[in-house]
């Protein structure tokens, strides 16, 4: 297992920055990137982070280059979540589990 990052040793993250990524259990270069590359992750971020999608991916930029070029590597895989279903299972046509 790798390092992980700490955001308060990533050049351009601010104390403030931390701060309210930690309100969210977020306190590595390493989860800001993988949650980056989810659907809607970037927005999310910007949300939580107060600022604009393009301020967040700069963030995510400096989060990214303070990984392992390996980490890198495989932080920056896309990973749609949409796909996976990361709760309940929802209702789907393919299983025969439509709302009536």
């Amino acid at each position: 297992m790798m390092a992980e990052i700490d955001l308060r040793n990533v050049p351009g993250w601010t104390a403030e920055h931390v701060a309210r990524l930690a309100k969210s259990w977020i306190s590595t270069a390493d989860q800001v990137v993988a949650v980056s590359v989810t659907s809607g992750g970037l927005q999310s971020l910007a949300d939580q982070l107060g600022v604009t999608a393009e301020v967040a991916q700069q963030l995510v930029h400096q989060a990214r280059a303070a990984l392992s070029p390996e980490a890198r590597m495989e932080m920056g895989k896309r990973f749609d979540s949409d796909a996976r279903g990361m709760g309940a299972r929802g209702p789907g046509k393919e299983d025969g589990n439509t709302p009536r």
